[in-house]
């Protein structure tokens, strides 16, 4: 009976040590660092991603999951990779393509593995995916898409020479916080909306 009694005090522990670390507040230094004010001046959560990144591929399905969660949360996307990329999507922002379109530049990249290093590159992209060419290649081209994009590139350069940002994907919560991601899709959730409401 001892050893009953005291196999369940067992795993009374265990489990209350368990639930502490689920629903433990995230640590600065550990799970976020806070990170020098006015970098980024959007509220909410600003995602620095690259097409050709195999981690940030990966990142978008916790992306997904946390605007299917909170539809309420600001999800602000920032292109890498140089001007061409950051054109490309915003042209699928602008086109109303949306999570859709940016997927199947993921899919494009990563599993077609096709880079997308010129404009016949994007082209292409276009008419593998039913997009209208000389639309998608219009907007690409315009002025609004332009500037963006500019704004875009010159940010993930901001970020880069402040130290902030050094890869992909480098996700910061309210101008304030910059995620220390984890392996765990649930954790690196949780920490995001935690900051996000904090």
């Amino acid at each position: 009976m001892n050893n009953s009694i005291l196999s369940h005090l067992a795993k009374l522990a265990f489990l209350l040590f368990a639930a502490g670390s689920i629903f433990a507040q995230p640590q600065a230094g550990r799970d976020y660092e806070r990170i020098p004010e006015g970098l980024i001046t959007e509220p909410g959560i600003t995602e620095v991603f690259g097409y050709w990144c195999p981690a940030c591929y990966g990142f978008e399905q916790t992306v997904l999951e946390m605007k299917k969660r909170r539809p309420d949360i600001i999800i602000n996307q920032i292109p890498a990779g140089g001007e061409m990329l950051a054109r490309l999507y915003y042209t699928i922002q602008a086109l109303g393509l949306g999570d859709e379109g940016h997927m199947n530049v993921y899919k494009y990249y990563q599993i077609d593995r096709k880079p997308i290093r010129s404009s016949r590159d994007i082209q292409s992209f276009a008419r593998k995916y039913g997009y209208d060419e000389e639309k998608f290649m219009t907007m690409y081209s315009s002025f609004s898409v332009g500037i963006k994009a500019k704004n875009a590139t010159r940010l993930v350069n901001n970020l880069g020479n402040s130290g902030v940002f050094s890869g992909v994907p480098t996700v910061v919560i309210n101008g304030k916080y910059k995620l220390n991601r984890t392996r765990d899709t649930e954790l690196n959730i949780q920490n995001m909306f935690y900051l996000y409401d904090r």
